[in-house]
């Protein structure tokens, strides 16, 4: 499942398990080595093992497109799958793989999993359906055509987009900045772990740990590679794949779960400025909102030559931006940028969220292309 394995084909096992994930599944197995497709050396065991390893060798593997958000960089070890184990360079999946990281992306897009108030900042709630939707057709279309799938698109250690740790601007108002993503011990399950008994019910954490890596990011905060819808190209707010636990739902400033994180722009320079806000406002970014659309129209239609957005859903994002603002024309620069938003309960005034409504579903004529 995305960068972990579930609890899977153990004695006793629970399927539904994945991962350790901030508070969540701790210490059940599906964390450990191997985390790429192709083999490779543990340098504390020296084993040599692969997530495809057996169909390697039976000349069997399937076509994967892995598909993972930034919420698996900093909870799961997502960066474990491109590098080697100790994170010091980067590695190549075999040619029937495709890894395409969603920038700025969190694990469950517009559904979030824990209830107002357990994280200490918005909803990071971009909605990344259409790039599930182009995976779905590029794999079928692989399969059945030998078309093969657009290129891997994820950070990487050799041009710096793939980093020990990251640290947004402490300015940047309402942010609560994560210690660092989950660490990667190795645990020792009992000595038949590998026959699927687990000899220790409360696994032990060794010494040894696999190095963990995440995205780099921009001035706003923003991930700088992998897929980058335009919501992220042409932002309206700082999005995170991670945040944290606030005083009210325990465990301050631990990862909270599998929820990212939103911090809306101001909408202009004197709001900025009353806010203390580094980043540059939306009226300082945009000239109007037929700048806006169009940057969205653009970003939008790069993705789609590229195969990783369906025509479909290029019409409802382009449409979507070309109707964010409350009247035709944009107001002056040093006027409200009138992006569709709500306060969020519970937030401070300064997050009125600025993140777009989910894109809707296909119509029914499209529903082949549904994921």
């Amino acid at each position: 499942m995305a960068s972990g394995r579930t609890f899977l084909n153990y004695r006793f096992s629970q399927v539904g398990r994945i991962n350790p994930a901030g508070h969540g599944f701790m210490f059940f197995p599906g964390s450990e080595f191997p985390f790429a497709y192709e083999n490779q050396t543990d340098p504390f065991t020296g084993k040599s093992d692969g997530i495809l390893a057996r169909c390697t060798a039976s000349n069997t593997c399937p076509k994967v497109v892995h598909l993972n958000s930034g919420t698996e960089f900093w909870q799961a070890g997502q960066s474990l799958v491109t590098t080697d184990p100790l994170g010091r360079r980067d590695t190549t999946p075999p040619e029937n793989v495709r890894i395409w990281s969603m920038t700025s992306i969190a694990h469950q897009g517009v559904n979030p999993a824990m209830p107002k108030g357990v994280c200490a900042m918005p909803y990071n709630l971009t909605d990344y359906r259409p790039l599930l939707r182009a995976a779905l057709v590029s794999l079928d279309r692989w399969v059945k055509d030998g078309t093969p799938a657009p290129a891997s698109r994820y950070p990487r250690i050799a041009d710096g987009t793939l980093v020990p740790s990251v640290k947004l601007n402490a300015a940047i108002p309402g942010l609560a900045m994560a210690k660092g993503p989950n660490s990667k011990p190795r645990l020792n399950f009992g000595p038949d772990i590998d026959k699927g008994i687990i000899g220790k019910a409360l696994p032990v954490a060794l010494k040894d740990e696999y190095r963990v890596l995440v995205p780099s990011v921009d001035a706003d905060g923003n991930e700088t590679a992998g897929l980058r819808l335009p919501d992220i190209t042409v932002p309206t707010g700082t999005a995170m794949g991670w945040s944290v636990r606030s005083e009210f739902g325990g465990g301050t400033g631990e990862l909270c779960y599998l929820d990212g994180a939103f911090i809306p722009f101001a909408r202009t320079k004197v709001e900025r400025e009353a806010n203390k806000d580094p980043r540059p406002s939306l009226a300082e970014r945009y000239r109007d909102n037929a700048d806006y659309a169009e940057r969205v129209k653009a970003a939008a239609t790069a993705l789609q030559r590229d195969g990783y957005l369906l025509a479909g859903d290029v019409k409802r994002i382009v449409d979507r931006a070309a109707t964010l603002t409350g009247s035709a024309s944009f107001p002056a620069s040093d006027s409200l940028f009138r992006l569709r938003g709500r306060v969020r309960e519970g937030a401070p005034p300064h997050t009125l969220s600025l993140r777009k409504a989910p894109l809707p579903d296909p119509p029914p004529q499209a529903q082949g292309n549904r994921i």
